[in-house]
C-alpha cells in the first residue's frame, strides 16, 4: 500500500513476503539496523541464542530504493561514539559479477512454476557475461561458506503465494502441481542466509502462468549489503524486476 515499507525476518518474514507480492525486500546484515524501538512497550523479552539472526529491513518496489533505505537506518545506536557508512558494491556491472547458484535441493524441492522462472533468470544472467558456477561451494553445508562468492542466488520458497490455511501449524499443508507439501518446508530456503547473519535481498523475477508472483533470492557477503541490492538492480534490468499488478 505504500512506497516503501520497514519489516522485520528472522524467519524469512521480509523475503517470504516480498516474493509472494512481487516487490524487493532486503534482510540486512545481522546487527547493522538498531533493534530498539521496534518491539512492543514493556521490559523486553528474554534473548536467545537465535536472536543475532533477526534483522530489520526494508521492502519496496526497486532494488535502489532498499540502498535509500538502509542508508538511512542503518549504523550506530549511539553515532556521536561512531559513525558507519555502507561499503560500495563490489561490481557495478554484472558481466563482472561472480555468481554461485543452485535452483533446487531435496531438502525442500522446488515447484515446476517457480523453477521455471528461476531457471530463465539465470539464462538472462549468463547471457550478459557473468562467471556462474551451479551447485554449493564444494566441500561444504550449503548453509555455510555461502560468502565465497561475490553473490549467491537461490530461490525465497519453493511455492508462489498460497491460499491461507487455518488448521495448527503442524496440520498445515501447501498444494504445488507435483504434490501436497507441508508448510513447514518453507524456511529451508531462507535459512541460508539466516544462521550466519548475511545480506539477502529478495527480487521479483516474473509470474506463474496463474498470474503469481516469484521472487529470487540474492545472498551477499556479510555487511557488503550494496553488493547485493547492486546486483539486484542490475539484474532487474535483464528479467524484468516490479510488475504492477493488474486491476
Amino acid at each position: 500500500m505504500t512506497f516503501l515499507e520497514y519489516g522485520s525476518d528472522l524467519v524469512g518474514s521480509i523475503r517470504v513476503p516480498a516474493s509472494f507480492c512481487g516487490v524487493y525486500g532486503l534482510k540486512p546484515s545481522a546487527g547493522i539496523v538498531p533493534l530498539s524501538g521496534f518491539g512492543p512497550p514493556g521490559v523486553p523479552p528474554t534473548l536467545t541464542e537465535s536472536a543475532y539472526m533477526s534483522s530489520l529491513g526494508p521492502l519496496g518496489r526497486f532494488a535502489a530504493d532498499l540502498r535509500t533505505a538502509l542508508r538511512v537506518t542503518a549504523g550506530p545506536e549511539a553515532p556521536t561514539a561512531y559513525t558507519w557508512a555502507l561499503p560500495r558494491s563490489r561490481r557495478t556491472r554484472l558481466a563482472d559479477f561472480r555468481v554461485g547458484y543452485v535452483l533446487d535441493h531435496p531438502g525442500a524441492p522446488v515447484s515446476s512454476e517457480v523453477g521455471a522462472l528461476l531457471s530463465d533468470a539465470v539464462d538472462a544472467l549468463a547471457a550478459t557475461g557473468a562467471t556462474l558456477a551451479e551447485g554449493w561451494p564444494g566441500g561444504v553445508e550449503p548453509v555455510r561458506e555461502a560468502e565465497s562468492f561475490g553473490v549467491f542466488l537461490c530461490p525465497s520458497n519453493f511455492t508462489p503465494a498460497f491460499p491461507h490455511d487455518a488448521r495448527p501449524f503442524d496440520q498445515r499443508t501447501i498444494l504445488t502441481p507435483e504434490c501436497e507439501r507441508p508448510y513447514t518446508d518453507q524456511p529451508f530456503w531462507i535459512s541460508h542466509a539466516s544462521l550466519p547473519g548475511l545480506p539477502a535481498v529478495v527480487e521479483p523475477v516474473g509470474r506463474t502462468p496463474a498470474g503469481l508472483p516469484v521472487g529470487a533470492q540474492i545472498v551477499g557477503p556479510l555487511y557488503e549489503d550494496d553488493t547485493a541490492i547492486t546486483f539486484a538492480e542490475l539484474l532487474g534490468d535483464v528479467v524484468g524486476g516490479y510488475e504492477r499488478p493488474p486491476l
